[in-house]
């Protein structure tokens, strides 16, 4: 597993160093915006979804009061590579962590407009799942990016829907049985 990026946080969740393989992979895929000033900024002005949120201050409660590393499987796409990676959240001395993400593999696929930061957002936004990328579409439920764009006609639309981030049940379902597993141990 390649390591894609690392950064470190305080006790109080602020953002206290980060990798230069984080600030490549942020310029790689339209995330330029992340780099001005992170550096001491909280990570939970980064973290969208009052769900998905709640769950890593779980997690990294959890890390922090257990002293035991825990990895997450998750998705960060970009229009035209699907990636499937691994995130460690490891504990620092004085209740900080260390946040690595590990490259598992990619697939290149067709390009995704839906997915791309740069494209114009307007209209109903629609859910995704902030770790496996899978989207709600009414009638359908939990369905992967491309069978979104197929079932909502989106192939030829200009703008795209504005994309808001949630968990979908069957992440939730890993993540908090991860969080059990972290809670048991000893």
């Amino acid at each position: 597993m390649d390591v894609v990026s690392e950064y470190h946080l305080d006790r109080d969740d602020r953002i206290v160093h980060v990798s230069a393989g984080f600030a490549a992979f942020a310029t790689e895929n339209g995330g330029e915006q992340l780099l001005n000033d992170i550096v001491g900024r909280s990570i939970w002005q980064y973290v969208s979804g009052v769900h998905t949120r709640s769950l890593y201050a779980d997690m990294f409660e959890q890390v922090r009061a257990r002293g035991r590393e825990v990895s997450l499987p998750f998705r960060c796409d970009s229009p035209a590579v699907r990636r499937y990676m691994t995130l460690v959240i490891s504990p620092l001395d004085g209740r900080g962590l260390r946040i690595v993400a590990r490259l598992d593999r990619m697939e290149q696929r067709e390009p995704v407009r839906l997915l791309d930061p740069r494209v114009p957002r307007s209209g109903p936004a629609i859910e995704g799942c902030s770790l496996c990328r899978r989207m709600v579409v009414p009638d359908a439920g939990w369905v992967s990016v491309e069978q979104a764009v197929a079932r909502l006609r989106l192939f030829d639309e200009a703008q795209m829907p504005p994309i808001t981030h949630g968990v979908c049940p069957a992440c939730d379902a890993e993540f908090n049985q991860r969080l059990a597993v972290l809670r048991t141990e000893s």
